[in-house]
């Protein structure tokens, strides 16, 4: 059997018994750490390699977290409702990725390097903070994307 979903829920890792846990090998897909009240990934490290799906909401990040960026095979990252305030340009460095979620925070626009997503097919901003104008550049930028902003 192998372990391909990997949940932590409001701090908590929730597993079957020792004896059947032992019987697991590791190829991670997803992890969620939704609701969490730690910021390592480190433990997500080894598999990084594999990880297609990212769940980091409800984090209180005020940037993204450098790890993330050698997630290099996510297709799904969630940043949602966190307190990040500005997106750093090596955001363009997860060239897989198809959905992008930044729903919930702080900034007020989005670098120019979002462009360079080949893969991108949904970008999620519900209750962004985002300017007008900003809102207009984006949608001039990527206008084969589905942007979520209600």
């Amino acid at each position: 059997m192998k372990l391909r979903s990997l949940i932590f829920l409001l701090g908590m890792i929730l597993f079957m018994g020792p004896s059947g846990f032992a019987q697991l090998s590791f190829d991670l897909k997803e992890i969620n750490k939704s609701e969490n009240w730690f910021d390592d990934l480190k433990e997500a490290g080894a598999a990084k390699d594999n990880v297609y799906y990212l769940n980091l909401s409800l984090h209180k990040y005020e940037t993204i977290p450098e790890e993330i960026y050698g997630f290099k095979k996510l297709k799904y990252l969630d940043l949602s409702y966190n307190k990040i305030t500005s997106i750093d340009p090596r955001i363009a460095k997860l060239k897989d990725l198809e959905l992008l979620n930044l729903s919930g925070n702080n900034f007020e626009s989005l670098p120019e390097e979002i462009t360079k997503f080949k893969s991108l097919k949904e970008l999620h901003l519900k209750e962004h903070t985002m300017t007008e104008e900003a809102v207009k550049q984006l949608k001039k930028w990527l206008p084969d994307i589905l942007i979520v902003i209600h």
